[in-house]
């Protein structure tokens, strides 16, 4: 009901204006929670293509996806040097050639084949090992045993 006794019309208008910055609020939060969801702090964004980023749904998510590459890729390879070097080149790359979104949504593909290799080849590797494994058990060699350690190299 109206403080005011201006009459029903007016208390009607005044409500739909309420609903309305309501509604605008709501409808802006929710823009505001959606552009944070990069894999960086979009309140801390610098550049033009973290910006571009920080606005655009589809690129934070993407952003998000290489994130977790980025993390899983770094646990098999550890403190390597040449890793830490692509991502450093890769990233400086983004930052001095990517000013739209055509680009970053390239960049982004990119950069996900990238870390998918690391992966695979991880992944190769254990299939590879596990293979030999089994090779060496069935010759009746003793896990750990040099003669075992020979044969899975």
């Amino acid at each position: 009901m109206c403080a005011f006794r201006l009459g029903a019309r007016f208390c009607r208008l005044s409500t739909m204006h309420s609903i309305k910055s309501a509604i605008f609020f709501c409808i802006l939060i929710g823009v505001a929670s959606t552009s944070s969801a990069a894999s960086f702090d979009c309140a801390k964004a610098s550049s033009i293509s973290e910006n571009i980023i920080c606005m655009d749904p589809e690129l934070s998510q993407k952003d998000d996806e290489l994130g977790y590459l980025f993390t899983k890729a770094k646990s098999l390879v550890g403190n390597d040097s040449e890793f830490r070097k692509n991502n450093v080149d890769a990233w400086r790359w983004r930052e001095a050639n990517c000013a739209d979104r055509t680009c970053l949504i390239r960049w982004y593909a990119d950069r996900k084949v990238y870390f998918q290799n690391i992966l695979l080849q991880q992944s190769n590797r254990q299939s590879g090992l596990e293979i030999k494994i089994e090779k060496c058990t069935k010759l009746g060699l003793v896990p750990g045993s040099r003669d075992f350690n020979e044969c899975i190299k």
